[in-house]
């Protein structure tokens, strides 16, 4: 929250700084253009036609430069906002993915932990079926050797 109050507070003072360069470039070029269009109106008043055209061209294109500067303040100001705006996307992208692998890997370690749980009680199963299989195997042996032996001893 600091840092954003600090970007927008550097933010603000750089729009005041551009607009007021602005503000002061358009006022020198506005002086300048009107000097020259006085200067302009002089000198046509006493040339002909051809001269004319020429100042009227110099005026046009005095206006064409003026409105050029002022379209490469606007983009500049638009380029300095938009990498903030990416500046801001991307580093809320960055939060979101580090929340979703942090997720993730908790998610991973619970079944990790569910997993070895699992495979613990069926190692402790298997070791208990396997003595209760070979007690069972033993009785069935014994339960066999004595039906032998008491089939062996009637004949």
């Amino acid at each position: 929250a600091i840092q954003e109050d600090e970007r927008a507070k550097m933010q603000q003072e750089k729009e005041m700084f551009l607009e007021q360069a602005l503000a002061d470039e358009r006022r020198r070029l506005h002086a300048q253009a009107e000097d020259e269009r006085v200067k302009l109106d002089q000198i046509l008043s006493e040339s002909v036609d051809k001269e004319k055209r020429l100042a009227e061209e110099v005026i046009k294109q005095r206006n064409k430069s003026v409105a050029m500067s002022e379209e490469m303040h606007r983009l500049k100001h638009k380029y300095a906002d938009d990498q903030t705006k990416t500046k801001l996307q991307l580093q809320d992208m960055l939060h979101g993915l580090q929340t979703q692998w942090l997720y993730e890997k908790n998610h991973l370690d619970e079944k990790f932990v569910e997993a070895m749980r699992l495979l613990t009680k069926a190692h402790a199963d298997i070791v208990y079926l396997t003595k209760k299989n070979d007690a069972l195997e033993r009785q069935l042996y014994d339960l066999h050797e004595q039906q032998h032996r008491v089939k062996n001893g009637q004949h």
